[in-house]
């Protein structure tokens, strides 16, 4: 049950979105924990969803970007 308002995005969270919030990208860097490969090869820029991104990162982001719209 949710006792507070909260806001959704209608579309996933770019790499360029998270790299303005976080000032990182981790799709450049991070390996997929499953299949050993590369986050990087599912492509760059600043238009494509964010890949790789941990449990504490998404809280992370999602904790900053409350923040600023604060």
């Amino acid at each position: 049950m949710l006792t507070g308002s909260f806001a959704i995005s209608r579309t996933e969270v770019t790499q360029g979105q998270f790299a303005a919030v976080m000032g990182t990208n981790p799709t450049e860097f991070h390996t997929d924990d499953v299949t050993g490969l590369r986050c990087r090869d599912a492509g760059i820029g600043d238009r494509l969803p964010v890949a790789c991104v941990d449990w504490f990162e998404a809280v992370a982001y999602c904790n900053r970007l409350s923040e600023l719209r604060d």
